[in-house]
C-alpha cells in the first residue's frame, strides 16, 4: 500500500526529474545571454532614434514659439483656444430670494502658447474669479426686466482674466452659449 513517506519520495523524484529535463533540454545559458544582448541593442537603437526625433521636434517648437503671432498673414498657426467649464450663476433679488440662473459656456483665445499654458494652470482661479464677478454684478446691478447684455458680460470676463492672468494674456472671449433661466415669482 501507499504510505505517506513513499508518496513524498515519489513526488520529490518527479520534481527532480522535471528540473533536470528543463535544465538540459531547454536553450543553453549562452544563447539566452545572446538574446538579451540583441534586445538591449534594439532598444538602444530605438531610443537613439526617438531622441534625435525629439531634439528636432524641440527645435521646431522653439521656432514656432518665436514666430507665433508675429505676423498673422505670413505665419498661420492655429491659435490656442481653451474652453471653460459651464458656469451657472444664481441671480438674487433684493430680499435674498433667487430670481433666476445664468448659464454660460465660454471659450477664450490666449495671446501666445506660453499664455495658453499659464491659463490652463490657472483655470480654476479664472473660473472662480468670473463666477464671483458676475454673481455680484448680476445680483446687485442687474435690472430684472432686461436680459443681461452679452457685450457687458464679455467685458467683465476679460477684465477678470486680465486681473488673474495679466494684461494682454487673453486676446478674446467667445460666449458659446448664454441662457437665462428666470424663476416664477
Amino acid at each position: 500500500m501507499f504510505t505517506l513517506p513513499r508518496i513524498f519520495t515519489t513526488i520529490a523524484l518527479l520534481i527532480v526529474s522535471m528540473a533536470l529535463y528543463l535544465l538540459f533540454s531547454g536553450p543553453t545559458l549562452s544563447s539566452k545571454v545572446a538574446e538579451i544582448e540583441e534586445v538591449k541593442k534594439e532598444t538602444a537603437e530605438k531610443e537613439n532614434a526617438e531622441e534625435s526625433e525629439s531634439e528636432t521636434d524641440e527645435k521646431n517648437k522653439k521656432k514656432d514659439k518665436k514666430k507665433f503671432r508675429e505676423d498673422e498673414n505670413e505665419y498661420a498657426i492655429e491659435p490656442p483656444f481653451f474652453s471653460l467649464p459651464t458656469i451657472r450663476i444664481a441671480i438674487l433679488k433684493d430680499d435674498g430670494k433667487i430670481a433666476g440662473y445664468l448659464h454660460l459656456k465660454l471659450e477664450m483665445e490666449a495671446a501666445s502658447i506660453d499664455d495658453f499654458n499659464t491659463a490652463r494652470i490657472l483655470l480654476p482661479r479664472l473660473v472662480n474669479g468670473i463666477f464671483e464677478d458676475l454673481y455680484s454684478a448680476l445680483s446687485n446691478l442687474w435690472i430684472n426686466k432686461e436680459n443681461p447684455k452679452v457685450d457687458v458680460i464679455k467685458e467683465r470676463i476679460l477684465k477678470v482674466a486680465e486681473k488673474i492672468l495679466g494684461k494682454g494674456k487673453i486676446k478674446s472671449v467667445f460666449v458659446r452659449q448664454i441662457f437665462l433661466d428666470r424663476l416664477e415669482l
